[in-house]
């Protein structure tokens, strides 16, 4: 009969993690994850003197590296028995592992939120305007509250719940628009950004971009000011850690 690879998966603090039992004679393995055009990608390899299974005896990988969805997707081992990942293999069946969903913050809960926070009146009536499409939080800010370039600034919150870090910079972000817009349109000069126009080129609204994936650790409080050129993938990121300028990078 021949060898079985048996894997069992588990996501452990937003990491995928998948366990085996090593196969006899088998002197390396790879691990692939199915990829968005349903092909399988290796992601890692282990050779004989890697192999080094638990106190239970299990093999383990852990996905540091998550994909852009959030930690999850379709996993899979593959057991070789030479060094060179070619000849006779077994291959484990596909390993499922959904990405966790958070729970989407109603309007009500929302509401409720901002109306207990200190903040002042006008930022809390800005707030409540954020409206829920396509995945992401997103409005239009008042031409009064600041223009970045002339425009109005639009707005996108990339975070299902609103946690209260989110809330919190989205609150400083507003108490202090002039002066951030203000800041963006000097690091956009004096990077060349206008430049890089002919006379019938244009750009699109700046809007504000908030990834709560991005919002662990070091990388809490950050944000950007995107500006793109309109009809183009070419913009330019301008970066910010709470209210302070960080850097600005341009490109597709």
């Amino acid at each position: 009969m021949p060898p079985k690879l048996k894997v069992k998966g588990s996501i452990v603090q937003k990491k995928p993690k998948l366990q085996w039992k090593p196969v006899a004679r088998a002197k390396a393995y790879a691990i692939e994850w199915l990829s968005k055009d349903r092909t399988w990608d290796t992601l890692w390899t282990l050779r004989d003197d890697e192999i080094a299974p638990n106190e239970h005896g299990l093999i383990e990988y852990v996905d540091n590296c998550p994909g852009p969805m959030g930690p999850g997707g379709t996993y899979r081992v593959i057991a070789y028995f030479n060094l060179d990942f070619e000849g006779k293999t077994v291959v484990s069946s596909p390993v499922v592992l959904p990405p966790n969903k958070p729970k989407r913050l109603t309007l009500n809960e929302f509401s409720r939120r901002v109306k207990g926070k200190k903040w002042p009146a006008n930022v809390k009536s800005l707030i409540l305007r954020l409206k829920w499409s396509q995945h992401v939080w997103t409005m239009l800010l008042p031409k009064e509250v600041g223009l970045c370039l002339g425009k109005r600034i639009e707005v996108s919150v990339k975070s299902q719940e609103l946690t209260d870090e989110v809330l919190d910079l989205l609150a400083l972000i507003f108490a202090n628009m002039p002066k951030l817009a203000s800041r963006s349109e000097k690091a956009f000069n004096d990077y060349g950004g206008p430049l890089a126009f002919d006379e019938d080129i244009q750009i699109d609204r700046p809007w504000i971009v908030i990834d709560d994936s991005l919002h662990e650790g070091k990388s809490a409080g950050r944000w950007t000011m995107v500006i793109k050129i309109k009809g183009s993938d070419y913009g330019w990121d301008i970066e910010f850690m709470r209210s302070r300028f960080r850097r600005i990078a341009g490109g597709d």
